[in-house]
């Protein structure tokens, strides 16, 4: 986002960066937050899903529809100085309610600190996870969960698993 833009509406400025980044692109630019109600239209018409809004009511939205419509997900979060990235496959991986059932206890919608340079970078490791899992190129973390925490730039990879009692997956 750019500092003449402070105050004004982001939806139409991402857009526009978008497509002066690269004019041959389609750009749908949504003004809305995702919900129950329009999730799952969203999630029908793409092939991977980036999710990284900053509500856990849009996450698990999302969730719910790249499961039901086995669409695949990238799942990037932040807090503060930390970040999480892990790749959700429907039906092979974790999905988000398996990782994280319930919003965390500290969170507070829009309530959190986070330095931009943070998510900066945590966008770019999700276009890299959406790139790999488009092209089959690389390894994505399919049933990993990469942390990594700028403060000290140390990075972590542990291993997650699907709950076979998850109220998301569990079924399929």
């Amino acid at each position: 986002m750019r500092g003449d833009s402070v105050g004004k509406p982001r939806i139409p400025q991402a857009k526009e960066t978008l497509l002066r980044a690269n004019p041959h692109v389609e750009v749908v630019a949504l003004g809305e937050d995702a919900n129950e109600e329009n999730a799952e239209e969203w999630v029908k018409g793409v092939d991977i899903v980036l999710d990284c809004p900053p509500t856990f009511e849009e996450r698990y939205a999302l969730n719910r529809a790249c499961v039901k419509l086995r669409k695949p997900m990238v799942e990037a979060a932040m807090y503060s100085m930390e970040g999480t990235l892990t790749t959700i496959i429907p039906g092979e991986t974790p999905c988000l309610a398996c990782i994280t059932p319930e919003a965390p206890k500290w969170w507070k919608p829009l309530g959190f600190p986070v330095l931009g340079a943070v998510s900066a970078a945590l966008g770019c490791f999700a276009a890299i996870e959406a790139v790999k899992v488009l092209t089959g190129f690389g390894e994505p973390l399919k049933g990993k969960l990469l942390t990594y925490d700028s403060t000290n730039m140390e990075f972590v990879k542990f291993n997650v698993r699907r709950r076979a009692d998850c109220a998301v997956c569990g079924g399929i």
